[in-house]
């Protein structure tokens, strides 16, 4: 959904030719050309350019503008043909590497962008636009500690260049630093308040700095600059529909439909407005419909997905969900230096495998490492570092690499034979829902630990059963504001005596938490440390008699433990949770409590009381 955004985030450098003081007074023809190009009138100023190419073939700096023009206009192999007969002409012409690197990179081939924008870096190594641009280009293709280098050298450079801002904005937004990403952002906007690439991109990145109120503050002021935009329509209709304000979502993305019909983005993302609202018939015309306009248009692919996968249609679920592979955000298809597995057998060779999702999706998709390490000889894993004690030991055949920030550099390691991202698992060994084992668990915590935190508990005397807790699940993009609920909503249930209750909440709020003891004079016991370090989670809850959650990956960590688990969905949950039911064929342990109505969650939490009250002073089991 982002691709035109891409473009926006990215705007094409004014390729203003080398010579065009000197040119301006002297050629007539040229002048005329150029004032029109400042005008913005593309199509007259391309009819003067060809005029004086017809006499003037050698002509660089009509070739460089026309190529420059001709880019504006989304006729990129023609750009670069203009640039291309410049550099016969000079193969030194700076301008001409320049617009060639940036038609190279609007028809998506990266490495020979690169390649001309570096000739240009050598001859001209303190022009702060070309290592921008340097930066652009190497961030597309996915090394971004060298797109921040250059990004950085281009504002040491010139510290008050809006677009590297920009630019150095996304690439910390990419490595999870959102924090630098608003501060960026917020330079490039101060530097040029009318800069409205970066007015969204700051909203979007307040949207997943919490800051949902300021974010929309900014799509606002986006719109305002230029109404009838439809990627600012687009991205503001997303960030209403991530705060549940459906209505003004939809009237956002068929504003943007009117401007820009054709473009695939407004209508897949329409799509997901109506899963939202339960209606799966009208999603899917909305991704077909999308898919018309770009066959094989990867995010409604991937919409179509979560709806058969929602719906246990695993075999066409999993065959459309490799679509996120070529997604713009969230799950980038990794290019290594090895065969990408297809299913081949595996006897006798060696597999990577790479996460690329976050780590809820990373616990669920590892259930299937078993069915690797059983088939080959040898099978390394790429993890989150929070993950990597506990996959050590929950999956000892495997050669587990724990990561900080990011991919690790793609080395070759002549012993691998082949690689597949982790989610892509489930394609090769969970087809039908008759191959999904009914497990115990395949993740193990400490034992150590979970002795530590059984001792714990029973210091403190309470006696009965021990549950935890966690109420708030998500970021604002990922329906924080829909699976999530008040401490205080929960009085009814955490009234009831003989129970410990526990606080099992990521990024607790420490004040909430006391204020709600204060007010019922019900404990909740908490301990940071517990939360901080995921391998310590999994002892605390491996001490537990059962977790009550909302979706989150606290839901998907216990699973993977298999630990008695009840799991309060919202209305309409992504397809992880699918779409009815009270199971889950991934989490065996697991039991399901769902809202009838979107926002009602005082119903659901009756059904957790009257099931506590069917199982006090019995011990607890999975369903």
């Amino acid at each position: 959904m982002l691709a035109n955004l891409f473009k926006q985030i990215f705007p094409r450098r004014q390729v203003k030719p080398d010579s065009v003081e000197e040119s301006l007074p002297k050629d007539e023809a040229f002048a005329e050309a150029y004032t029109l190009y400042e005008a913005n009138n593309y199509g007259g100023a391309e009819e003067k350019l060809k005029t004086l190419l017809s006499s003037q073939e050698k002509h660089l700096d009509a070739l460089c503008l026309l190529g420059d023009i001709l880019g504006r206009l989304g006729r990129t192999e023609e750009s670069a043909s203009f640039y291309r007969k410049a550099l016969l002409v000079n193969p030194q012409y700076v301008s001409a590497l320049v617009g060639l690197g940036l038609a190279l990179h609007d028809q998506g081939d990266y490495a020979s962008a690169y390649s001309f924008l570096n000739e240009a870096r050598r001859r001209e190594p303190r022009n702060a636009e070309v290592l921008n641009l340097i930066g652009l280009v190497s961030f597309k293709m996915g090394n971004l500690s060298f797109a921040s280098s250059r990004l950085k050298e281009s504002l040491k450079l010139n510290p008050d260049s809006a677009s590297a801002w920009n630019n150095m904005g996304i690439v910390h937004r990419y490595r999870g630093g959102i924090g630098k990403a608003v501060q960026c952002f917020r330079n490039a906007v101060n530097i040029k308040a009318d800069f409205r690439a970066a007015l969204m991109n700051l909203g979007l990145a307040l949207r997943d700095y919490e800051s949902p109120d300021k974010a929309v503050e900014c799509l606002e002021k986006a719109l305002t600059l230029e109404p009838g935009n439809a990627t600012v329509l687009l991205n503001y209709g997303n960030l209403l529909m991530s705060l549940g304000r459906l209505e003004e979502a939809e009237a956002r993305f068929k504003d943007a439909i009117h401007v820009d019909p054709a473009m695939p983005e407004l209508h897949a993302c329409l799509g997901s407005l109506h899963i939202k609202r339960k209606e799966c018939a009208a999603a899917l015309g909305c991704y077909r419909h999308a898919l018309d306009l770009h066959p094989d248009y990867p995010e409604a692919l991937l919409g179509m997905a979560e709806i058969y996968l929602s719906q246990r249609d695993f075999a066409q679920g999993w065959k459309l969900y490799e679509a996120r592979l070529n997604a713009k955000i969230d799950s980038p298809r990794r290019i290594l230096p090895y065969a990408e597995w297809k299913g081949e057998p595996l006897h006798g060779k060696s597999i990577l495998i790479y996460s690329e999702q976050g780590l809820g999706d990373v616990i669920l998709f590892a259930s299937c490492l078993p069915d690797v390490v059983r088939q080959a000889s040898r099978c390394i894993v790429e993890c989150d570092r929070r993950l990597a004690k506990l996959f050590e030991r929950s999956f000892s055949a495997a050669d587990i690499r724990g990561y900080d920030q990011n991919h690790p550099a793609a080395g070759r390691d002549p012993s691998v034979d082949y690689y597949a991202a982790i989610g892509s698992l489930m394609g090769f060994f969970r087809n039908v829902p008759d191959t999904f084992p009914v497990h115990s668990g395949y993740l193990r915590a400490d034992e150590g630990r979970v002795a530590y935190w059984r001792e714990r508990l029973s210091y403190l005397g309470e006696g009965g059963i021990r549950i935890g807790i966690a109420w708030q699940g998500g970021l604002v993009r990922t329906g924080k504001y829909q699976r999530s609920m008040p401490l205080r909503d929960w009085q009814m249930v955490l009234e009831k005596p003989g129970i410990t209750w526990v606080s099992l909440q990521h990024r607790c709020n420490e004040k909430e938490l006391t204020e709600f003891t204060n007010e019922t004079s019900v404990p909740i016991h908490y301990w940071p440390e517990s939360i901080d370090d995921l391998d310590e989670t999994a002892a605390l809850i491996s001490s537990l008699d059962l977790v009550i959650t909302v979706c989150s990956t606290l839901a998907h960590l216990t699973g993977g433990l298999g630990k008695p688990l009840w799991v309060l969905v919202p209305d309409s949950p992504s397809w992880r949770y699918l779409a009815d039911g009270e199971t889950l064929p991934w989490y065996p342990s697991a039991r399901l409590f769902r809202q009838a109505q979107p926002g009602e969650w005082n119903p659901v939490l009756s059904q957790v009381e009257e099931k506590l009250d069917r199982i006090m002073g019995k011990e607890v089991a999975a369903p």
